[in-house]
């Protein structure tokens, strides 16, 4: 129901001096600056939000001296991701789309919030008549026109409450409290996509640096051995061949660290986009910190039916939907209202003062009602495609996470199955050297062994960061960050 309370007439009367009428004027720009000054802050905001050349970072690119990056600066991966949770565009987006939610709740609630306002007019003009076509006898003629005017005054203060709609308001409120869970949920869910990329950006940086790290080994140790051959054939113990062959060994190992360099250099302009960078600051990367993880994919999978953040949003979704079917239901039902008003009139002061009352029954319009059950029909249908969305949201929840368990377990065995035979290869270098020092061995078991001791490390070095990587895919698809 309805309470409204309006007035606003005017009624002519004898002229008021015009002093009294600019006193009036201005009391009531005095009471109207009164009742806009709340916006005024707000407008403000809204001004200084349109300048663009004053966005913050996030609004805008943020640099690298803005986050404390430069030159030879360490950065660890917590750091990389709590720059990426302030900074990255896609933080501040979903950030906002919260705000708009929560602004579209405290709408949807003001159904419930009285309005008040107040009106006030002033008018001069004139009050010439037409002229009948015929005078009665006995009657005087009127008064020719002229420019002789009179003074119009009209004021009156009006509310509005809502008492009762038969619960369209109720769900309007409610469907906005769902949508605004939704919008958290889904900030939580940008939460862990952005710190997910930043961790796998930064072990892709740390896998490639160790690659690069690995193919630097192997140029140093092909150029031992070329060296070797080189004093080796001078003294006759060794033929050209040897040595033609360590250079060409030398020369792919050299092709393969080249490669591996500018895989770094790739690896870092992933990172630094992940962190919301659109610069390269020069810094140097820690060693990610070894990870455990040993839960199953059930425990995870009932990990993530409670926290994770997009499950949680279809669940807050399918939730608006069932509000919005209670709106169009209780759109059919009549509106019960009560007005009252108070104004006060005259063409002189004191004004003259009155007041009213008017409870009234407003009946929906009879023809709208085809229209309006198909509006619940299609509410319905919302509902049930959001339900449908939650099943769906839930199902690649357990594929993603089935996938991710089984990389994480692959990963885990390769690392150390990797690591064992990293250690035999090492092993199998060092014999073969001794050997080729002596004449035992030839200059291919040399190049073999060093080949399979740069493979053993290089799967080794994959194997771990896999395995670091597939544990963040476990964390970001049960809700964790």
């Amino acid at each position: 129901m309805n309470v409204r309370m309006d007035a606003s007439s005017a009624a002519p009367g004898p002229g008021l001096s015009r002093r009294r009428g600019i006193r009036w004027q201005q009391g009531a720009l005095i009471l109207l600056a009164g009742f806009l000054l709340p916006g005024c802050a707000t407008i403000y905001r809204a001004r200084q939000a349109q300048k663009s050349d004053q966005a913050p970072p996030g609004e805008r690119t943020v640099t690298a001296a803005e986050v404390s990056l430069s030159e030879g600066s360490t950065l660890t991966l917590e750091q990389a991701v709590a720059i990426a949770l302030q900074y990255h565009p896609a933080m501040v987006q979903a950030q906002q789309n919260l705000v708009i939610a929560q602004k579209q709740t405290r709408l949807a609630i003001s159904g419930y919030i009285p309005s008040l306002t107040g009106q006030g007019s002033y008018r001069r003009a004139t009050g010439n008549v037409q002229a009948p076509a015929s005078t009665t006898p006995g009657l005087s003629a009127p008064s020719p026109p002229s420019n002789e005017s009179s003074d119009f005054w009209s004021a009156g203060i009006s509310a509005e409450q809502l008492i009762w709609d038969f619960g369209r308001t109720d769900s309007a409120i409610r469907q906005a409290s769902a949508q605004q869970r939704a919008a958290e949920a889904n900030l939580r869910a940008t939460t862990n996509t952005v710190a997910f990329q930043v961790k796998l950006a930064y072990y892709q940086l740390a896998q490639a640096q160790a690659l690069a790290q690995v193919a630097e080994d192997t140029v140093h140790q092909f150029q031992v051995h070329l060296d070797q051959a080189k004093v080796l054939f001078e003294v006759g113990r060794r033929i050209q061949y040897d040595v033609t062959k360590a250079q060409v060994d030398l020369g792919h190992a050299q092709l393969n660290l080249i490669s591996a360099r500018n895989a770094v250099k790739t690896a870092r302009a992933a990172l630094n986009s992940a962190m919301g960078l659109a610069e390269e600051p020069g810094y140097r990367i820690t060693e990610p910190a070894a990870v455990e993880q040993t839960a199953t994919l059930e425990e995870l999978m009932a990990l993530a039916r409670e926290h994770q953040p997009e499950l949680q949003a279809a669940i807050a979704e399918e939730r608006a939907a069932s509000m919005a079917v209670n709106g169009a239901i209780a759109n059919l039902f009549p509106s019960l209202t009560f007005s009252a008003g108070y104004n006060w009139t005259g063409a002189d002061f004191p004004l003259v003062w009155n007041w009213f009352i008017s409870p009234a029954v407003v009946i929906q319009d009879l023809l709208a009602i085809p229209r309006k059950t198909s509006q619940i029909d299609q509410a319905v249908a919302q509902l049930r495609s959001a339900r449908a969305r939650r099943a769906a949201q839930e199902q690649l929840i357990y594929l993603h996470l089935s996938q991710a368990v089984a990389e994480r377990e692959d990963a885990k065995q390769r690392l150390e199955l990797s690591t064992l035979v990293a250690q035999q290869a090492q092993e199998n270098v060092d014999l073969v050297n001794e050997r080729y020092k002596v004449g035992r061995a030839s200059a291919v078991e040399v190049t073999d062994a060093q080949v399979a001791l740069s493979q053993a490390q290089s799967d080794q070095v994959t194997a771990r960061f896999d395995y670091l990587a597939a544990v963040a895919q476990v964390q970001r698809t049960i809700g964790e960050k």
